[in-house]
């Protein structure tokens, strides 16, 4: 076998990346997972331009293993592997994580994020061999185009860099978080291409917002960023805002609508499946403290 070096990239290359396709294709076909994750998104949204978010293994020129973080906010990284199951249980994973450690650490992030899908033994294996614990998981939804509601109620109102101020606005109101993240967020959201934002408008009132992403590769559109003010909820205009945006992506896109849920947000997964959107892969989330809470 041969030597195994580990390198660590702000970004990666298209070949690069096409290399961490075809690694999650071997485990995927592994495994029987069906993997649906796209690492190629991680680094249009990150707090810190200058994070190292991907750290790779190579056997030779073969790439055998790979943890990927996506840090959108300096509260959490988020962390994907895979290691070629030739490669397994050979101290690669270990390795990798040791690198992500190292670069979490010197930004004080406070804690890693672990997804592992739902169907992957091995990955719940690992996770629970290092006492790792579960913390939620994500559901990643569908709909079909063919949706029979057309909510007139409710206007679309395409948004631009230009009402960044009012969109994060918005977003601390719905979200309740901070401004400065809100910021970081919808500014590298308008730095990507095939990413787009809109108002809701109901009686002439702003209602809420809603964000989709759009590239020509993928099969399916995606909704995110969607929420409605407090003061507008409980009284439907969520389902309708929501029909709203999934009947503009089968409009405009020809393609079903989708986005992800927490399991811990009952609220948001009623909404979406009374819509008629469909689980279609399931990713558990394991939370590591790396800062002690004072």
């Amino acid at each position: 076998m041969k030597k195994i070096t580990y390198h660590s990239r702000h970004t990666l290359s298209a070949s690069e990346m096409n290399a961490v396709n075809k690694l999650i294709r071997s485990c995927s076909e592994h495994d029987k997972t069906h993997e649906s994750i796209d690492l190629s998104v991680n680094s249009a949204y990150t707090f810190e331009p200058s994070i190292k978010l991907f750290h790779t293994a190579k056997s030779g020129k073969e790439l055998v293993g790979i943890a990927a973080l996506f840090i959108p906010t300096p509260d959490e990284a988020e962390i994907t592997s895979f290691v070629h199951p030739s490669y397994r249980k050979k101290g690669v994973f270990n390795n990798l994580l040791t690198k992500v450690k190292t670069v979490v650490s010197a930004y004080n992030i406070p804690s890693l994020l672990f997804i592992c899908n739902a169907h992957s033994e091995s990955g719940k294996s690992m996770l629970k061999n290092k006492k790792i614990p579960y913390e939620f998981t994500e559901y990643s939804m569908k709909l079909e185009p063919g949706i029979e509601c057309q909510p007139k109620e409710i206007s679309l109102k395409k948004m631009f860099d230009k009402d960044i101020e009012e969109l994060i606005t918005l977003n601390v109101n719905i979200f309740n978080g901070s401004e400065a993240n809100a910021r970081v967020l919808l500014e590298n959201t308008f730095k990507s291409e095939g990413k787009y934002c809109f108002s809701f408008l109901y009686e002439a009132a702003t209602i809420g917002i809603g964000c989709l992403a759009h590239t020509h590769s993928e099969d399916t559109a995606f909704i995110f960023g969607f929420g409605i003010l407090p003061e507008y909820r409980g009284k439907g205009l969520g389902k309708l805002a929501l029909c709203k945006l999934a009947r503009h992506i089968h409009l405009t896109y020809n393609k079903p609508a989708g986005l992800e849920v927490n399991s811990q947000n009952h609220a948001a997964y009623s909404l979406y499946t009374s819509l008629g959107f469909k689980t279609v892969s399931a990713y558990r989330y394991y939370r590591k403290p790396l800062i002690p809470v004072s």
